[in-house]
């Protein structure tokens, strides 16, 4: 994550010339006359909105102004980096991010262990990969697993959960195929509900006792059983997954196959939830489009604008601003 910069040194700063050069042949002509640096108050109150979400107080601004150091800008990054306050304000941006497209109200109660568990883990420079395998992978307590909190706000509904992993780890919104060929895009129907048929065992259960009230995420691995018709899915989780047939809605639907749309890496039926999650997990942040999509957030929440708008509909028929 961000904070990888902290100790890269010169690498860092070869990093973002390279970047700027790319830039710059992609978007200015010779005879482009760029604006003036920012002063240093100004890049001292963007940096801190920037990494820590608040501004410096008068006092450290005044140390700032007089400090004669040339690496104090590299110096004062690097020292928000470590700050507690960074992981926080990081954690408060996902928790947007996944709580903005809820469908269940009550999922509001995975905010708080949300927030907590994202603040430790962007505070221990966890990587990128592993945080989005805890959400995909996730099990147990809402209250007690922010890790819970896609699966919480979609009601466990295998569906929905399936679309915010691709919108929000690949930035590819293939949910616009669950009920037809995506319209602007190449995915199919059937890919869609392959990406489904990774989730279906996952439920979102109530758990009630007197003086308590919360949701767990659960895993059902028993046997298929056919013709028994299972009245809310959503909270206990079927065997395999079933595409919904248009014409006939009341029929069983098409069963399918676990398939990662992006590789067209499969997984046979029957194949238990721990494999189908840690797989899929794998997959998703092997893919190009897993590091893509991080970085294009990033950039637009620093800079104002992504090289893909929105941020979250990137996709292989999608033109970047800056293609280099």
């Amino acid at each position: 994550v961000l904070s990888n910069l902290a100790s890269a040194g010169p690498a860092a700063k070869e990093t973002a010339r390279q970047i700027d050069e790319v830039l710059a042949a992609d978007l200015f002509s010779d005879g482009t006359e760029l604006a003036p640096r920012s002063t240093d108050a100004v890049f001292l109150r963007r940096v801190w909105l920037d990494l820590v979400g608040d501004i410096p107080s008068p006092e450290q601004v005044m140390m700032f102004l007089l400090d004669t150091d040339p690496d104090k800008r590299e110096r004062v990054v690097a020292e928000l980096l470590e700050s507690p306050q960074f992981g926080l304000n990081w954690a408060r941006y996902w928790r947007d991010v996944i709580l903005s497209r809820r469908v269940e109200e009550r999922s509001l109660i995975v905010a708080t262990p949300l927030v907590a568990d994202l603040t430790d883990w962007f505070n221990a420079n966890r990587p990128w990969n592993e945080i989005a395998a805890e959400f995909i992978q996730a099990e147990g307590d809402i209250r007690k697993s922010g890790a819970t909190a896609i699966v919480a706000t979609q009601d466990g509904r295998t569906e929905e959960v399936a679309a915010e992993v691709s919108r929000m780890f690949l930035g590819i919104q293939i949910q616009c195929a669950q009920c037809h060929d995506h319209p602007y895009d190449d995915w199919k129907r059937e890919q869609f509900h392959e990406v489904a048929a990774f989730f279906p065992r996952v439920g979102l259960r109530p758990l009630r006792t007197p003086t308590r009230r919360s949701f767990e995420v659960v895993v059902n691995d028993g046997p298929e059983r056919r013709n028994r018709k299972v009245n809310n899915p959503n909270r206990r989780g079927v065997a395999e997954h079933r595409m919904p047939d248009l014409d006939d809605p009341a029929a069983p639907g098409t069963r399918m196959q676990p398939r990662f749309f992006l590789t067209g890496n499969e997984l046979p039926f029957g194949t238990l939830d721990a494999e189908r999650r840690g797989k899929l997990a794998d997959w998703v942040t092997q893919s190009p489009w897993f590091a893509t999509a991080y970085a294009n957030r990033i950039w637009a929440e620093l800079l104002g604008e992504g090289f893909y708008n929105p941020v979250d509909d990137l996709g292989p028929s999608r033109d970047a601003n800056a293609p280099n």
